[in-house]
């Protein structure tokens, strides 16, 4: 079997776009509305991809401080970019419905030195919340901090119960580090991803 990830699949649609006119014709009436979320994470071949469908109204959701694929040529600049687009129109999504208080003013205070911000600050779901900011320059002192906080939580009974807590990662080989700190040191831990045992670890 031949194996095409999604980069190549990508590549394949545009040049099948620019080089067979019907094909072009043909997407183009399928595809006159089209919606695209997290837009802030667009590479530049899927900027190229929808540029070639041309659709009569194009919606671009998304936040440019929520941009997290820089290592893929990924930049927020599309996004703000697509704003300066004959009769583009700009609505601003300022209500927070998952984070309180404590959060959305301490992700105010980082974001805020950011260019191009909303002209509304991010308002909370509700007052309270509780926010702790540690930084580490590396992942082993990443992966201390982190099983010390598992440790402080459980002890204290308070903070947090057993099974309520998600730890997320960007690559797989972080949260390998991250599952193997919390053995380690005796912390209860599920790896939640597909069956095949990536780490060695049940």
């Amino acid at each position: 079997a031949v194996a095409v990830d999604f980069y190549r699949i990508l590549l394949g649609a545009i040049e099948i776009l620019e080089r067979v006119q019907e094909a072009r014709e043909t997407w183009r009436r399928r595809a006159r509305y089209l919606i695209v979320d997290e837009f802030q994470d667009a590479a530049p071949e899927e900027v190229r991809l929808y540029g070639l469908l041309e659709p009569a109204e194009l919606v671009l959701v998304g936040d440019p401080n929520q941009n997290i694929y820089a290592f893929r040529g990924t930049s927020p600049r599309y996004m703000l970019e697509a704003l300066g687009l004959p009769g583009a129109e700009a609505h601003y999504l300022t209500r927070s419905f998952r984070s309180r208080e404590a959060v959305t003013a301490a992700a105010g205070a980082l974001i805020r030195h950011n260019p191009d911000q909303p002209p509304e600050p991010l308002r909370p779901c509700g007052p309270g919340g509780l926010f702790a900011v540690r930084s580490s320059s590396t992942w082993e002192a990443h992966t201390e901090a982190l099983v010390g906080a598992a440790r402080y939580g459980l002890a204290c009974g308070t903070a947090f119960e057993a099974g309520s807590v998600a730890v997320l990662a960007r690559t797989n080989r972080e949260v390998g580090f991250a599952m193997r700190a919390l053995a380690a040191a005796g912390v209860p831990a599920s790896l939640l991803t597909t069956d095949r045992d990536w780490y060695g670890l049940e």
